[in-house]
């Protein structure tokens, strides 16, 4: 696995913002495909990629386990895992789950798409089935990523993708302690 200035060095990558849970680098070149990362750079957080990692998987694997999802939602996959970073697709879209919450503020007004009030009451149903643990924290970040406003959660004419899960560092500690 590699490290994150293995990573830095080898795609010239540049501070592009900070996020909730580490900062996000981007490539100065438009490579195919474009990567985004997640340098986990603080004491805190730097031994917490793999779990990371591990939690997008998991919820990947979570939607697509339930047949109310299939179809209706996708979870974009991590490229790279690497000892204190994580890469994924870099993807541009112009409307997020929040602007659909706030049409009044955006030029969405009458556009929001069918399928979100059936997606969100389908995932809704979802919660009366959970066990502790596990399942638990894989419920709370699809209801995070899909029941709120999510910035990073894009409707792309078929289906609700999340590019980015909205993970708390403290479900991220919580899976990490648990897969431990």
């Amino acid at each position: 696995m590699r490290r994150f200035a293995e990573a830095l060095s080898a795609a010239d990558l540049y501070p592009w913002r900070v996020g909730s849970i580490g900062s996000l680098y981007l490539p100065r070149s438009y490579e195919n495909p474009r990567l985004l990362y997640r340098h986990f750079d603080s004491p805190e957080i730097s031994d917490l990629a793999y779990a990371y990692g591990e939690l997008v998987s998991g919820l990947r694997r979570w939607i697509s386990a339930h047949d109310a999802l299939e179809g209706l939602v996708d979870v974009l996959e991590i490229n790279e895992v690497g000892v204190d970073f994580v890469s994924r697709p870099y993807v541009i879209y112009h409307y997020a789950l929040r602007e659909y919450d706030e049409p009044d503020k955006s030029d969405l007004a009458g556009h929001v798409p069918e399928e979100l009030g059936m997606m969100r009451d389908r995932v809704r149903r979802l919660e009366a089935s959970l066990a502790e643990g596990e399942q638990e924290i894989l419920w709370e970040v699809a209801a995070a990523s899909l029941l709120g406003s999510s910035p990073s959660t894009m409707f792309d004419g078929q289906a609700f993708i999340v590019v980015s899960p909205v993970i708390s560092l403290a479900r991220l500690s919580r899976w990490a302690e648990l897969r431990r």
